[in-house]
């Protein structure tokens, strides 16, 4: 329709559930074109990505979702990554809300961030990856901003239980300070980096 060939779509997700979704990709949604999805309240749930990504929410082509509230859970990527949501090349902003549980074949039991992913608030707990990222996972190329809530409870079978990436994370707010002198704590008394790989 040419009339509305520049139209910008836009989903405001209040309340109510989404759930048991099964595609290639993007189980229960799939967000793209530059549309913007905004997410209140509700319950995004037991999405299934058969052979692609993102169980519950694929994301792609600058699309924007923006997490104020509620939940979305329970995603499974049975042959690709992002068990919950994947922002392939658009926009992830969490203000709020849990993201929980998650399962991915590969790379991000729950979230996997190929552009840009903002953290303000809420929680991120309980992915499961069979690769790297157990919650979260970002390629070389991806940009992750920490800057309030909640990672944690997350597995994965080689390495990053929480946040595993390859590309840039900034984290903001309180506690950068303890978390990494925690971080260097702990990789100094592992045995693969040790005094050995000292500069």
């Amino acid at each position: 329709d040419k009339k509305n060939s520049g139209a910008k779509s836009v989903f405001n997700f209040y309340g109510g559930r989404i759930y048991g979704g099964k595609a290639a990709s993007g189980g229960n949604l799939v967000i793209y074109h530059s549309a913007d999805m905004n997410m209140y309240g509700g319950i995004i749930t037991g999405g299934e990505a058969t052979t692609g990504n993102g169980g519950n929410i694929m994301s792609y082509t600058n699309a924007s979702v923006n997490i104020h509230g509620g939940e979305i859970s329970d995603g499974v990527s049975t042959k690709g990554y992002g068990g919950n949501i994947v922002n392939s090349t658009g926009t992830l902003r969490i203000y709020g809300g849990e993201v929980l549980g998650g399962t991915a074949a590969t790379y991000a039991g729950s979230i996997h961030n190929a552009k840009t992913f903002y953290m303000y608030g809420g929680t991120i707990r309980g992915g499961h990856a069979a690769s790297y990222g157990g919650n979260v996972s970002g390629f070389a190329s991806a940009k992750l901003y920490l800057l309030g809530g909640t990672i944690e409870g997350g597995v994965s079978e080689m390495g990053g239980n929480d946040v595993s990436a390859k590309g840039n994370i900034t984290v903001g707010g309180t506690g950068k300070t303890p978390h990494t002198e925690m971080l260097l704590r702990t990789l100094l008394s592992d045995e693969t980096w040790g005094q050995k790989n000292l500069a």
